[in-house]
């Protein structure tokens, strides 16, 4: 057999693996990233954020209903909040040297998003790739989440509206 040609204390440890328990995580959750960021795109935002004089602290994307698929991506330089006043909440997600600001409303329709940047000879933009897209325009300007998909609160909302 195989385990003929092992030495014992190989063998014993391979029977240790072999018996080895596999115990729940309890209290603990594997979570998806909030939101990913490919090489060109955190290349063309540190880019971006060099050339603003004010020192943004980042980027903050958001969604909002519109478009011909129910929900667009917002972008939007991040500052610092004016003295005396708090800043706005917002999920912080560093990734490649980029500071993303996620607009907490944002989180439910794009956790597990990656944000590339594609530059061809007619066009340049931000894509979007969801995993929570239900479908996307034809123009890939909009998305749309399944009730499914969204949380109770949400669903409900969407029910509503």
């Amino acid at each position: 057999s195989f385990f003929r040609f092992l030495s014992q204390k190989m063998r014993r440890w391979m029977l240790q693996l072999a018996s080895a328990s596999v115990k729940p995580m309890r209290g603990r959750r594997i979570q998806k990233a909030a939101i990913e960021v490919t090489e060109n795109a955190a290349k063309r935002l540190q880019w971006l954020l060099s050339q603003k004089n004010d020192n943004p602290l980042g980027i903050r994307v958001g969604v909002v209903k519109r478009g011909c698929n129910g929900m667009s991506y917002t972008m939007n330089y991040e500052y610092p909040a004016p003295a005396g006043e708090s800043s706005k909440p917002a999920t912080v997600v560093v990734d490649k040297g980029v500071s993303i600001f996620l607009e907490p409303e944002a989180e439910f329709y794009i956790t597990g998003t990656v944000m590339d940047f594609i530059s061809t000879d007619t066009e340049e933009k931000f894509e979007f790739l969801n995993p929570n897209a239900d479908s996307v325009c034809g123009c890939s300007e909009s998305f749309n989440v399944a009730k499914d998909k969204l949380p109770p609160s949400q669903s409900k909302a969407k029910a509503d509206g």
